[in-house]
């Protein structure tokens, strides 16, 4: 039973060589590539709405919230694959 403490003492003495920080993790930059992907999209074509809406221009104004909000979403992930290059 001693040798069994000793181990487990030993164990946790060691430094663990796995990163719990989940911003470490490859799963975590694909998920947040898509969020703001999504988001920023979501964004633009919510307000080109609420413009088509309230000028009453009639897809105008959500067809360039799209592609603002992709430009937006893109150049979001630029600069997130630029800050990974840099850890």
């Amino acid at each position: 039973m001693s040798d069994l403490k000793q181990r487990i003492k030993v164990a946790q003495q060691k430094p663990n060589k796995v990163k719990n920080d989940p911003k470490t993790q490859p799963s975590f930059g694909f998920l947040r590539i898509s969020i703001d992907l999504v988001s920023s999209m979501a964004v633009g074509i919510g307000i080109g709405f609420f413009i088509d809406e309230y000028f009453d221009t009639k897809p105008i104004a959500m067809i360039v919230g799209f592609f603002l909000g992709s430009i937006s979403g893109f150049l979001s992930i630029y600069r997130l694959n630029q800050q990974m290059k840099k850890s």
